[in-house]
This record gives structure tokens, sequence and C-alpha cells, in this order.
């Protein structure tokens, strides 16, 4: 779907590559996050400020549950922790998929009481030491959460990072790689692209 009409979540026959059924979701439907059984499809919905869930049996949402604006990319934690990174504010929302509310706002700016523009954007979840890394866009950064108390989650600081960077991973060993969609700076550009 495209704004500000409802989106779906397509499922397909891996067999044949026809369309099985589309499921309606939120508006602009972003990522995709599925429980550890594989019975639950947890949706981020860019345009509904909510997070949809999919009994994936049935192939229907069965609840809606409120985040931030702008909700895009999410991870699962062991213990049934959904964070949502909230691209419009500066927070993430941590989600209790068991009860299905948000119990935390985990504020990521480089300062509390910074302006809106930190742009959250991707997650890295390190679960064996309860350490979220969120890229914060606008800010060139990547902030550490220390997350293994629920409810009393921890900004430890920020690893500065290339231009506009978007994209998370945690590799074995304990590297983080960050994609930039930017690149590393603006620089002049005399000879074109």
């Amino acid at each position: 779907g495209s704004d500000p009409l409802a989106g779906n979540v397509a499922v397909f026959d891996s067999a044949n590559g026809q369309v099985v059924t589309r499921i309606p979701v939120g508006v602009s439907p972003y990522d995709l996050v599925f429980s550890p059984g594989g019975d639950l499809l947890y949706v981020s919905n860019w345009s509904s400020r909510s997070i949809s869930v999919i009994d994936t049996e049935a192939n229907k949402a069965i609840a809606e549950i409120a985040v931030g604006i702008n909700p895009n990319d999410m991870e699962l934690g062991a213990d049934g922790r959904l964070y949502v990174s909230n691209g419009n504010e500066n927070t993430v929302t941590v989600v209790d998929t068991r009860q299905r509310r948000a119990v935390e706002t985990i504020g990521v700016a480089l300062a509390p009481r910074a302006p809106e523009g930190t742009t959250p954007n991707g997650l890295a979840l390190d679960k064996a030491n309860h350490m979220l890394f969120v890229a914060n866009a606008d800010n060139n950064c990547v902030a550490v959460v220390n997350v293994a108390t629920p409810g009393k989650s921890q900004v430890l600081g920020f690893i500065p990072a290339g231009w506009y960077p978007s994209a998370l991973h945690l590799a074995p060993r304990a590297r983080l790689y960050i994609g930039n969609s930017k690149g590393l700076s603006a620089h002049a550009n005399p000879a074109g692209p």
C-alpha cells in the first residue's frame, strides 16, 4: 500500500512463487521480525506509529501495538522484548511481546533535551551481553545502550560513524559493521559522478 492507505504483508509459496494471501497491516509496512518459533510475525508500520502482530498459522493480524513516530528497524531479544527504532523521534520503544504493549522508551539523542533530529533507523542487539546498538542517522553515530535490566535501559555512550549510518550488523567476535547511506563525509565532486 502507499500512503495514506493501509499496507499488506504478502505470503508467497516458495515452491511455485505464487501469492498465497495478503495480510492487511498498518500504513507503510517497513520491517519484519519472526518470533523464535515462527508462529508470530511482527511488522513495523512506518506511517501508522504501530507494530502489527500476525498469527502465521491463521495468516491474519491479531493485534496492533502503539509505538513512536515512524517505527522502522526492529530487534527481538531472547526475553521477548522487541526493540523498535522510531525514525522521527529520538527514541527506541521497547515492547513486551507477551503483554503486547510498549513498556519503555529509550532516549538515544546526544543530549537528553535535544530537539528531534537524531533519526534512529537501524538496530543490532548483542543478546549475550545485553547491549543494543542504535544507528543515529542524523547524528552520524551509533548509540550504545545497556538493556540488561528491563525498564532501566541506560545509554552508555556513542560510537562515531560515517555519514548517515542506517544499517548495523553484529558479527562474531564482537565486531559491529556500520552501513553509512551517504558515505564517509561530504566533499566536492568537481569531475562529476
